[in-house]
């Protein structure tokens, strides 16, 4: 069990930070492409961004060819990035960062961490001009939180508040604080917790309002400026819901578009969809029994968002 100390180092640890030479190059620069596995890699300039695809101009023989951006490694990506935004075009920035989910709030900027893992979940910040390499001294210090209590939640980044959870006295919490100054804005109870575990979400920020769950199934939908209570599920009693194990809920929940995406482990609900804005069900999914090679119910898993075979799939 370790305490959520200083904010600084959950953001640190959170996210993957990654940068690239030659990040002021124009599209008309060759440079090496590579797609997600790191397997195959080659030479080419770029010639247009489309909603699905990129088309390249080879170096070798100055053949066009188009590349669908869910190949693409997450250095092309970011590259793409920088092209858009050099024209100033905010909702391609937007796009490319959905390509591998649609999980970002419609107002959403570069910058700002709205769920697990970023805007995309795949861990890759779109943040521009970052460090090599830290100082010898390290980063500096501009401020401490220790007053969030203990837990495994990480931290979302929106409009200059940072949203967390944390255990204090038995009590789970949802938590905003001021990202200039580090002070606590609002604290929301949301269960009662374990005296050693938990809570495990990442609260998710979507459209003005903030989504968490406690470690025993409390899904609570949050104003963001205010900490209010909005609307409140229950795995348990609603859903039949269980954990495969004793150890509580992990998740983190998904929002795409108008819908919550959760998985309250039950045998009629598995997974669930709701409507974000007032929590009513929309549909629910079964799944088989997992047979004698482990048990029913919800992992330690949050919901993704994929598009293989052109099929949108949770």
């Amino acid at each position: 069990m370790k305490r959520l100390l200083t904010l600084l180092v959950l953001l640190v640890s959170g996210l993957v930070l990654t940068t690239e030479p030659g990040s002021g190059q124009d599209k008309n620069t060759y440079r090496t492409w590579r797609d997600r596995s790191g397997t195959y890699e080659i030479a080419a300039r770029l010639i247009r961004i489309g909603d699905k695809e990129v088309e390249l101009e080879r170096k070798e023989d100055a053949k066009s060819i188009k590349v669908p951006l869910q190949r693409l490694s997450s250095q092309d990506l970011q590259y793409l990035s920088r092209q858009q935004r050099n024209k100033a075009s905010n909702t391609a920035i937007v796009r490319l960062t959905n390509v591998a989910a649609n999980t970002t709030t419609r107002k959403a900027t570069v910058g700002d961490w709205p769920t697990w893992r970023g805007a995309a979940r795949d861990g890759i910040s779109q943040e521009t001009g970052l460090l090599s390499e830290w100082p010898a001294a390290g980063p500096e210090v501009v401020w401490e939180n220790n007053s969030l209590g203990g837990g495994y939640a990480s931290v979302s980044v929106v409009a200059g508040k940072l949203y967390t959870m944390g255990r204090q006295d038995n009590r789970e919490s949802i938590i905003c604080i001021d990202a200039a100054k580090g002070n606590t804005i609002w604290k929301t109870f949301v269960g009662p917790g374990s005296k050693q575990r938990g809570p495990n979400c990442t609260p998710t920020v979507n459209d003005g309002h903030v989504y968490g769950l406690s470690l025993d199934g409390e899904l609570m939908c949050l104003n963001a400026e205010t900490g209010k209570e909005v609307w409140r599920r229950s795995f348990a009693r609603d859903f039949g819901g269980r954990m495969m194990s004793g150890w509580g809920y992990s998740e983190s929940p998904l929002i795409d578009g108008d819908r919550l995406i959760c998985t309250p482990g039950g045998k009629q609900a598995m997974m669930a969809c709701l409507d974000k804005r007032t929590g009513k069900t929309i549909w629910t999914a079964a799944l088989p029994g997992s047979g004698n090679r482990g048990k029913d119910g919800a992992g330690y898993s949050s919901i993704v968002i994929s598009q293989a075979g052109g099929i949108k799939q949770y």
